[in-house]
């Protein structure tokens, strides 16, 4: 199968970003392949295209870390997710692409109520959010925080 994909050659400007073609691989044993139909824009998608963040990749990056869509095959050792599951998912760097393969623990399956839209652009930043508070911050019942920039999607999911 063929997909296109957004490789960004060089960090430093969305000038540099590529669309390509080339061949997806077939999923592993434990990974799923998904038609992407959405993906989530974060800060750290733009910092990275423009070489400000620090994890990512200075050269050959494919940019994006949520997305949603439909599985289209899996294998052999996948439990709990089917070829047609309305998904999303989170990957360090890759979902602007038209298909990816990805492990199935990365992956949920998208609640019956959601749009497409809605999954791909839930996960980062409920989890960020989530981490920050518990994780980090060991949140307890009877505490007070101070969020900032409450308007963006980590500010309103902290909320």
């Amino acid at each position: 199968m063929k997909r296109r994909t957004y490789l960004l050659t060089r960090s430093g400007s969305l000038r540099r970003l590529n669309l390509i073609e080339e061949d997806a691989p077939p999923p592993g044993d434990r990974e799923v392949a998904i038609d992407v139909k959405a993906i989530g824009l974060n800060f750290a998608d733009i910092f990275s295209i423009l070489g400000l963040y620090r994890a990512a990749p200075r050269r050959n990056c494919v940019p994006g870390i949520e997305f949603s869509g439909i599985v289209t095959a899996r294998g052999k050792d996948v439990t709990g997710l089917r070829v047609n599951d309305r998904v999303m998912g989170s990957i360090r760097f890759g979902a602007y692409t038209t298909h990816i393969v990805i492990d199935h623990r990365y992956v949920i399956r998208l609640p019956d109520d959601w749009s497409l839209e809605e999954g791909a652009s839930f996960i980062v930043h409920s989890l960020t959010a989530y981490y920050a508070l518990v994780s980090l911050g060991n949140i307890q019942k009877g505490q007070t925080v101070l969020i900032h920039s409450g308007a963006g999607g980590v500010g309103l999911y902290a909320n």
